[in-house]
Formats: structure tokens, C-alpha cells, sequence
């Protein structure tokens, strides 16, 4: 918990377009959103500091992780890049 009492991954409901996703914590995505590397209902995590942002995306289908970032606030995002994990 942070000085604002405040969970770090606090879990901030379901977005439309990841691209959306910029404060740090815990979003839902369906299979509808936009800015997602597959069509799935998933998890995101989102990690900011300064003007990076990391986004880790997990499929409730698959076991394959996705991260993508960005180093400018948001304004940019690099290709997702799939982690495959056993």
C-alpha cells in the first residue's frame, strides 16, 4: 500500500482499447478490444514510471504472454512481443 493507501495493482475494470491503459495497475480486455495482439477476454498489467509504460497482457485462453511499451507517455507503443511460457 502506497502513502495515497492505495494497492499498487489495484484492480481498475475492463478498457476498450489498451492503448487506453496508462496508470499502473490491473485491466480486464474482451475479445472486442482494440490495441490487443489477440481476439480474447484477457488480463493486463500496466508498470509506469516517469514516461515509460510497460504493458504485460495474459489470454485466459492460451498460455502465451504478450509485453509491449512506451517511452513517451502513451503516445507511442512498440509491437507486442510474445513470451511463450510452459
Amino acid at each position: 500500500m502506497n502513502n495515497l493507501k492505495l494497492f499498487p495493482f489495484m484492480d481498475r475494470g475492463i478498457i476498450s482499447d489498451a492503448n487506453d491503459a496508462k496508470l499502473a495497475g490491473m485491466y480486464w480486455t474482451d475479445n472486442l478490444a482494440s490495441n490487443i495482439p489477440v481476439a480474447d477476454w484477457m488480463l493486463l498489467w500496466v508498470f509506469t514510471s516517469d514516461i515509460y509504460i510497460i504493458q504485460f497482457i495474459y489470454p485466459l485462453n492460451e498460455r502465451k504472454l504478450h509485453i509491449r511499451n512506451s517511452n513517451d507517455k502513451g503516445k507511442n507503443w512498440s509491437d507486442w512481443k510474445q513470451i511463450q511460457t510452459t
